[in-house]
C-alpha cells in the first residue's frame, strides 16, 4: 500500500488563533502541518505569537512541513515585484521560526495567451536568484491558474532554473478544475514534483476529498514514488474539521497515511 506522508493545511483556519491547531491535529491523529501565515502578513498579528506557537508545536511533537507562502508573481514589472521581495523576507523569517524547510510559492497570474520567451527569461532569473539567496529552503511552486497550468511552460522554466532546492507542488484538482489533463501534466512534470496537494472537486467547485474523487485516488496510486509527500486541503463543504475527518477516513482506507 502506498505511503502518504500527509500534512493538514491550516488555510481554512488562517485568521483564527494558532492555539486551536494543535488540538485539531491531535483529534485527526496527524502530526504535520502546512501552515498559512496570512494573519501575520495581512493583519499585523504580533510575531511574538508565532514564536509561542512554534514552542507549543515542539512541546506536543508536531511539525510544520510546509509554509504556504503568500501570493507572489514572478512575471510582473520591476516596481510590483519589489513589493514581493519585501514579502519574501518576511515569509522566510516565518519559516525559520516554525522550522519549516519547504516554502510553497506561486509562479504568477500571467495568462497563457500572453506568455512569451521574455516572461520565461524574467521568471527564470528571479526564481534562480531567490533560490540562491535562500538555499537552505526548498521552494516548491504550485500549478494554480494562468500559464502555471501549462506544464510545458512550467517544465521549461524549472529546467532553466535548474536549482537543487527548486521543485514543483502538483495539484491534481487545480488542473482538473481548469480543464487540463492532470495525468498528462504528471507525465511531463514528474521528475520535478516534490509535494502534492489533495482536495476535491464537485460541480466545478472545490471541496474536501470525497467519494466522487475516484480519478484522484487512481492518480495517487499510480504515482511512481512509494512514499508521497502531500498536504490535505480544505476548500469548501461542511465545517473544516469534519471535512478533514471524512477525507482522512477515506484516505486511510486507500493508503498508508503517516
Amino acid at each position: 500500500m502506498k505511503i502518504l506522508n500527509l500534512a493538514i493545511s491550516s488555510g481554512c483556519y488562517k485568521y483564527q488563533p494558532d492555539e486551536i491547531l494543535i488540538p485539531i491535529l491531535d483529534a485527526l491523529n496527524i502530526d504535520k502541518l502546512e501552515y498559512n501565515p496570512a494573519k501575520y502578513i495581512e493583519r499585523d498579528y504580533p510575531i511574538s505569537k508565532l514564536y509561542e506557537f512554534s514552542r507549543e508545536l515542539s512541546k506536543f511533537g508536531k511539525t510544520v512541513e510546509v509554509l504556504s507562502g503568500g501570493w507572489c508573481d514572478f512575471y510582473v514589472d520591476k516596481e510590483i515585484y519589489s513589493s514581493y521581495l519585501r514579502g519574501f523576507d518576511m515569509q522566510f523569517k516565518f519559516a525559520e521560526i516554525l522550522g519549516a524547510k519547504k516554502i510553497r510559492l506561486f509562479f504568477g497570474r500571467l495568462e497563457k495567451k500572453y506568455a512569451n520567451e521574455l516572461h520565461l527569461e524574467l521568471a527564470t532569473e528571479r526564481i534562480s536568484k531567490l533560490a540562491s539567496e535562500y538555499s537552505e529552503y526548498e521552494l516548491i511552486f504550485e500549478n494554480h491558474d494562468g500559464v502555471s497550468l501549462d506544464c510545458k511552460h512550467t517544465k521549461s522554466l524549472l529546467n532553466q532554473v535548474n536549482a537543487d532546492n527548486v521543485g514543483f507542488n502538483f495539484d491534481f484538482i487545480n488542473y482538473r478544475k481548469n480543464n487540463f489533463c492532470a495525468n498528462n501534466a504528471y507525465m511531463v512534470m514528474r521528475d520535478k514534483i516534490r509535494h502534492y496537494h489533495i482536495k476535491g472537486l464537485k460541480d466545478g467547485k472545490y471541496t474536501g476529498y470525497h467519494n466522487d474523487n475516484e480519478n484522484l485516488c487512481s492518480f495517487i496510486d499510480k504515482i511512481e514514488a512509494d512514499q508521497i509527500s502531500a498536504t490535505l486541503e480544505y476548500e469548501g463543504g461542511n465545517i473544516p474539521f469534519f471535512s478533514y475527518k471524512d477525507s482522512l477516513k477515506l484516505l486511510r482506507e486507500q493508503f498508508n497515511v503517516r
